[in-house]
């Protein structure tokens, strides 16, 4: 991924849940959201078929 998009967004999206510290609606806590985050990543760079 390196420097493209989906990398700046994914810093982004942590750094931005992390600083804000309030409750989200989503209802995820940190280790579920990461392990979420991580797969949707995975699933972005893999190499189409």
């Amino acid at each position: 991924m390196g420097d493209s998009p989906a990398a700046r967004t994914v810093i982004g999206a942590c750094v931005h849940r992390a600083a804000t510290r309030h409750y989200w609606p989503d209802g995820l806590d940190w280790t579920t959201w990461a392990a979420e985050t991580t797969a949707m990543t995975l699933a972005y760079s893999a190499p189409s078929k």
